[in-house]
């Protein structure tokens, strides 16, 4: 289980963190932090894919699994080699938009779109509520919104080194990671309302199963991976109104925290018992 949900964050964070170059990419930040952000989303869908790929499967054995004998954790991706294209086109759009060339963030929009279609892929054996189109939603929102606390508060230590560029640059990364986390509050609202849960082959709505014992998860995800980050979003967001960059960058250091405890969580409640929240 460990592997598996390791695999899960590092692969969907990842892959998807370079989308988070659009919310910035009309504002005069310079090529630096452009690199570091194509390079830290590189090397995390590495070690994703290091793990589908090198590391023993907990799933079922070759002779069970993907056709050709590979063996992947089940419910992250169920042909390895496919993760191999998507960290090759990812490398391969970061060494295009290293030199700053035209159309380059552009560029790296590319391997996203790639990578959910792997990770949809890589679903396709997890029972969950609401199907396959339920399980691929809450992952790639979870990725956005883990890649969204990253990239904030990176932004936001670049202020250190850039002291008089435009607060508002942050500003409107956080209005947009504020976005992406109240869209996942209403999707969890809706799923935890209205959705069902089978447990030892037993159906039963998901709000009972969220308030008994074995939902303790359910809560944990929900407090940590979405409303301490919302939470710390309108904090930060007023800081940034008050000119304190400084002081909306260590809160956003709080949510990245909360946001990694939190996706773990989601992803447990949705290997174990098939939860797309």
């Amino acid at each position: 289980m460990l592997l598996r949900l390791s695999a899960s964050v590092f692969l969907s964070f990842g892959g998807l963190y370079p989308l988070w170059l659009w919310v910035n990419r009309r504002d005069a930040i310079d090529h630096g932090f452009t690199r570091f952000n194509l390079g830290l989303g590189a090397v995390v869908l590495g070690l994703g894919v290091l793990l589908v790929t090198l590391v023993p499967s907990e799933g079922p054995p070759a002779s069970e699994g993907p056709p050709g004998g590979e063996s992947a954790p089940s419910g992250v991706v169920s042909r390895p080699w496919l993760a191999v294209v998507w960290l090759g086109a990812a490398l391969g759009a970061a060494a295009y938009a290293w030199h700053r060339r035209p159309w380059a963030v552009a560029a790296c929009a590319v391997p996203p779109a790639v990578g959910v279609l792997v990770l949809i892929d890589g679903l396709a054996g997890t029972p969950a509520a609401g199907g396959l189109a339920a399980a691929a939603t809450t992952t790639v929102i979870g990725g956005i919104a883990l890649a969204g606390s990253m990239y904030t508060m990176v932004l936001g230590h670049h202020y250190l080194n850039a002291e008089k560029m435009p607060t508002r640059y942050l500003g409107k990364a956080i209005a947009v990671y504020a976005v992406v986390l109240t869209v996942r509050l209403i999707w969890d609202a809706a799923m935890i309302a209205a959705g069902e849960v089978t447990i030892g082959g037993i159906e039963r709505p998901m709000r009972d199963f969220a308030l008994s014992i074995d939902g303790m998860f359910v809560w944990i995800a929900l407090f940590f991976g979405t409303v301490l980050p919302l939470v710390v979003c309108c904090l930060a967001g007023a800081a940034v109104r008050a000119k304190s960059t400084q002081a909306a960058t260590g809160l956003l250091y709080v949510a990245v925290s909360a946001a990694i405890i939190g996706e773990a969580s989601y992803r447990f409640d949705l290997f174990s018992y098939g939860l797309a929240l």
